[in-house]
């Protein structure tokens, strides 16, 4: 401790500065609000926050309205609900209802390429059980008449299949399974499904390619001119290769028709 000219304690520096006249510095306080201010700049974020939730509210009134004008013209029944919450947990909610989810494929910030899956794509997926069918803004408008079917014989994939063979959906269009790389076993487990296609009205075509699995998916579609690409949906584990993490993806950002997404 410092000690003053005679032992004592140093006197204690002041906080205080002083003005050239000798005077202490006014206290510089703009940075703080009153009690009164403070309330009132609460109740201004709390009708701030309203105002949003109006504008949010009546933006998606407008949307369904625009859709549902759009369907209508097919004749289609609409029913339009409006919910609040995360699109995957709302998702969740309605699904003990739903048969088939219809959702965008690319986001409003689809990126300098145009190809980036949009931010609630992969969440859903992996949230929901039921079909979801991820349509491309910019694919042809024209009727599905061509399928093409991803199939890598994994048990995914196998229910997949069984999914399309117990549906009406795809019934009656042409059919074709895809199979890239392969050993003995997926090519027993392609004809397999082939025969369980046949069996339920189908008349699948069975091609084979040597390309890596997103490389041989979108080659196939340009090929066969296929207007829909029907897949097994995204599992839990990323160590597959098909149909689980990185090819899923690859082929969802390079796929240029819509694609219908199977648990």
């Amino acid at each position: 401790m410092a000690r003053g000219p005679r032992g004592g304690s140093a006197p204690r520096s002041s906080c205080c500065t002083w003005p050239d006249d000798g005077g202490p510095a006014p206290l510089d306080a703009s940075g703080s609000i009153g009690l009164g201010a403070q309330d009132a700049l609460l109740q201004e974020l709390v009708e701030l926050d309203a105002r949003r939730a109006e504008i949010t509210l009546a933006r998606g009134e407008r949307l369904l309205a625009a859709t549902a004008a759009g369907i209508d013209a097919t004749g289609l029944e609409v029913i339009t609900r409006q919910r609040h919450g995360r699109l995957r947990e709302v998702l969740v909610e309605v699904e003990a209802d739903t048969r088939l989810f219809v959702m965008g494929l690319r986001g409003t910030r689809g990126g300098a390429s145009g190809h980036d899956i949009g931010g609630q794509v992969e969440p859903v997926l992996r949230a929901v059980q039921r079909p979801v069918l991820l349509a491309q803004l910019d694919a042809p408008a024209r009727p599905i008449q061509r399928v093409l079917v991803a199939f890598d014989g994994s048990e995914t994939a196998r229910r997949a299949v069984e999914r399309i063979a117990a549906s009406p959906l795809l019934r009656g269009l042409e059919c074709h399974l895809l199979l890239a790389g392969g050993d003995a076993g997926q090519e027993r487990a392609l004809v397999e499904v082939a025969d369980a296609l046949h069996a339920s009205g189908f008349a699948p075509e069975l091609h084979r390619a040597s390309l890596p699995a997103d490389d041989a998916i979108v080659a196939h579609i340009s090929r066969l001119d296929a207007d829909l690409l029907v897949m097994g949906a995204y599992g839990h584990s990323r160590l597959r290769e098909w149909f689980l993490g990185s090819t899923t993806g690859q082929v969802l950002r390079r796929s240029p028709v819509p694609l219908l997404i199977l648990r």
